[in-house]
């Protein structure tokens, strides 16, 4: 069923468009008009008929109307671009992120780096950003047929326009445009065949294949696998269905109590802002008051912790083992397993497109891949750490905030909470970037030499 209605949308697409190819033409500047570009083609007529009129009576002629030509080119030119950069002054005022915003950011964008399109490289870097994890005992299910909610008319077209117009597609070039006009035009279809889905228990292979765009990062070596941030671009209609899985999802989550309160990546109403006024909060009631004669004033200790290549290793058996013990319905868990199987890798290369099989990790750029992360890792949120120390989570980075009175408490719970932490990591098949590793100390105001050696013994064996 998937496969028919695919291969529909593609030929209405193939009939009612051209498929666009990448250019190498440059867009006009912001002062080009018609007058110009009706001047530069006569500037440039009369350049040719001077060039051919060498060693001929009519030489002089033409560069003396070639000279002409490109003066009044240039005049031209030159008092659009003036026009033209007083208005765009004057536009700032009244809409300070248009034309004015992007002339500047143009001017400002590093040279691009070149595509790597080294088959060798390239799989170097693939396996070195995808690592090959070892098989693991599925959950069996049985075969008979799940009882579950229908998918209706309304949960398909709300999900629908969620998607933005103007996102690139996936290995299908099927743009979201068109695949939102398809699914209003007749939703049933999609209906129709989600429903199935979730009967078999089966997500579409054709949906899976992920396309590699490769993101350089800055200050890196182009040869360094970590030098890339790898996004998978997905067919628009798997991450239709994605929507509709992860909605049921965060309900069923919810109905078991959610996922942790201090998680703030991926999760709406959330945001980084959220999770830095939490730990400024935790550091102002930290240092407030006096110190010393029995004050309240504390040391409050922040430690940040990354994780290494988090969202490509992330294991699918523990992605399961986090489903099972939220209690998730079957048929979720089922087409949840089903989504995470078969997962096919495209990139291109200078012989053309090769392909890659995944065996770990939730794509990024995916719909379903944020949610899924967020259960497994919830368990690191809910460790029984110190008293006194509080976790903070955003996506795959943690924050550490320990609060004690004396530096010697601080030393210890900071040192101990970090050990549990890569323990359950290690036990999950994760691994902290300890280059990344930071730690910020405050009230560390004491001349005492023995505070600033217990201070920087600590950062030592923090990673």
């Amino acid at each position: 069923m998937t496969n028919y209605l695919m291969a529909k949308i593609t030929q209405a697409c193939d009939a009612s468009m051209k498929k666009k190819y990448p250019t190498s033409r440059r867009a006009p500047v912001y002062w080009w008009n018609e007058q110009i570009a009706d001047l530069r083609l006569q500037c440039n007529r009369a350049r040719r008929n001077y060039q051919r009129a060498r060693r001929s009576e009519s030489f002089t002629g033409e560069h003396a109307i070639y000279r002409a030509k490109r003066k009044e080119l240039k005049q031209a030119i030159k008092l659009s671009k003036r026009k033209c950069f007083t208005s765009l002054c004057e536009s700032v005022q009244n809409d300070p992120w248009g034309l004015a915003y992007k002339v500047v950011t143009k001017r400002l964008k590093a040279s691009v780096r070149p595509q790597v399109l080294c088959p060798n490289k390239l799989e170097t870097i693939i396996k070195a950003l995808f690592p090959m994890q070892p098989s693991f005992a599925r959950e069996i299910f049985p075969a008979t047929m799940f009882e579950f909610p229908m998918v209706s008319t309304e949960e398909v077209l709300l999900a629908a326009k969620r998607f933005k117009d103007k996102k690139s597609p996936g290995p299908d070039a099927i743009p979201n445009r068109v695949l939102k006009l398809a699914v209003a035009a007749n939703p049933k279809v999609f209906v129709d065949s989600f429903n199935e889905c979730f009967k078999e228990g089966v997500f579409p292979d054709a949906w899976k294949r992920q396309r590699l765009v490769l993101l350089p990062k800055t200050g890196k070596p182009p040869e360094d696998p970590s030098a890339y941030r790898p996004i998978c671009m997905l067919d628009t209609t798997g991450k239709l269905f994605e929507r509709i899985i992860s909605d049921r999802l965060l309900e069923a989550i919810e109905e078991k109590g959610g996922l942790s309160e201090t998680q703030f990546g991926f999760r709406k109403g959330r945001s980084t802002v959220d999770a830095a006024s939490l730990v400024k909060q935790l550091a102002e009631d930290a240092i407030s008051g006096e110190r010393w004669k029995g004050g309240a004033k504390e040391y409050c200790l922040l430690v940040t912790l990354d994780v290494k290549n988090a969202f490509n290793t992330a294991s699918w058996k523990h992605i399961n083992a986090a489903l099972r013990r939220f209690e998730v319905p079957a048929y979720l868990r089922k087409i949840v397993d089903n989504y995470l199987a078969n997962r096919v890798l495209l990139y291109n290369t200078e012989n053309g497109v090769k392909e890659y099989k995944v065996s770990a990790g939730v794509p990024q750029g995916s719909v379903l891949g944020p949610i899924l992360w967020n259960i497994m890792y919830d368990g690191v949120l809910r460790l029984s750490l110190p008293e006194r120390v509080k976790i903070v989570g955003f996506a795959d980075d943690i924050a550490l905030v320990v609060v004690a009175k004396h530096l010697e408490e601080i030393i210890t719970a900071a040192n101990s909470s970090i050990v549990q932490i890569q323990a359950w990591l290690a036990e999950t098949g994760l691994e902290l970037a300890h280059q990344k590793t930071e730690t910020v100390l405050g009230q560390c105001y004491t001349p005492d030499i023995n505070c600033y050696r217990q201070y920087n013994n600590m950062q030592v064996s923090s990673g």
